[in-house]
């Protein structure tokens, strides 16, 4: 018999080994029963939608007194702001209102190189003294802020007749706080340096070299004159317990006619300078040489210096002793 001549006979199958019922995973009991658990608790948890329905319903059912709150409560008046007041408003307008005069007290050292003053330059130089003096100062109150306009403009006056610049490099004049006894109140003078006074005694051509020396209780000393060096022996390298308790000293000015002048101040009279200043940081701090400075502003009051400025200078400085120290 030929086996390629033989008869197949196939039969159907009602369901065949691929079909998706067949693929699907058999689920056990155990998880039958968790996916039933699942099914009840999601039937009972409301949505967001539906817990906030109740809300809108207790809500609509208020009252509409309680809903509408008075106008009064819901605008609530807004709090009145003060205007704060700059501490340097009052004397940046004194100094700015001051150019006119400033320039025609000024008007004479248009042809003096190093006397003839910029107006803009010195208003920035003195509001850069204030604001500088008002950070340092421990109470504001003694500030030059704080001081009255006229002593601000009458110290930017007098700068411009001496020809003294407030110029930090220079270091020719300052701008420092006074109190007037007299009045009461606060001012503003200027305080000329000791190179600000020998500026002024060169510009004349009358002054030749200053010198101050401090004198101390052991030093040797003999006063002569005031038209005469004093003999005075000691050791510049010792300090003040070397050479003992501060005494005075004195101003030896030398003029181009080959003569001398010499001034002397004790200690007292310093130390009554001192009391005038308001901060004795500088005095503690730098106390030889503010010592030398008021010994050479008094002993320029003595030098013959006949010109206009050295006596309007002179008669501010005496002015200015006058209210603050009586």
């Amino acid at each position: 018999m030929n086996p390629f001549e033989r008869e197949v006979s196939y039969m159907r199958v009602k369901t065949p080994l691929w079909s998706a019922s067949n693929t699907q995973p058999k689920q056990s009991d155990l998880e039958k029963e968790k996916a039933a658990k699942y099914t009840n608790k999601s039937s009972s948890v409301q949505s967001p939608i539906q817990q906030q329905r109740p809300i809108q319903q207790q809500q609509q059912q208020r009252p509409i007194q309680q809903q509408q709150r008075p106008i009064q409560q819901q605008q609530r008046p807004k709090q009145q702001q003060v205007p704060l007041v700059s501490p340097f408003l009052a004397p940046f307008d004194a100094i700015e209102q001051s150019q006119e005069i400033f320039t025609a007290h000024n008007q004479q050292y248009k042809s003096i190189n190093g006397s003839a003053l910029t107006f803009k330059e010195e208003a920035l130089y003195a509001r850069n003294i204030i604001l500088d003096n008002y950070n340092s100062a421990s109470d504001k109150k003694y500030a030059l802020a704080s001081a009255t306009v006229d002593s601000v403009q009458r110290a930017l006056y007098m700068a411009a007749t001496v020809g003294l610049s407030l110029n930090p490099i220079k270091k020719h004049a300052y701008l420092v706080p006074r109190f007037n006894k007299n009045s009461g109140r606060l001012e503003c003078h200027l305080e000329p340096s000791y190179r600000g006074l020998e500026y002024i005694a060169f510009r004349a051509g009358i002054l030749k070299k200053v010198h101050c020396v401090l004198v101390y209780a052991k030093d040797k000393f003999e006063w002569i004159n005031e038209c005469e060096r004093p003999r005075h022996e000691f050791n510049p390298f010792h300090g003040q317990k070397e050479r003992g308790q501060f005494v005075g000293g004195y101003c030896i000015a030398d003029f181009n006619d080959q003569t001398q002048h010499i001034s002397f101040a004790t200690a007292g009279t310093i130390s009554l300078c001192q009391s005038v200043s308001l901060y004795d940081g500088i005095w503690n701090k730098w106390q030889d040489k503010m010592r030398e400075k008021t010994i050479i502003k008094q002993a320029f009051g003595e030098w013959p210096l006949f010109d206009p400025c050295v006596t309007a200078l002179s008669s501010y400085f005496n002015a200015c002793d006058e209210e603050v120290l009586n």
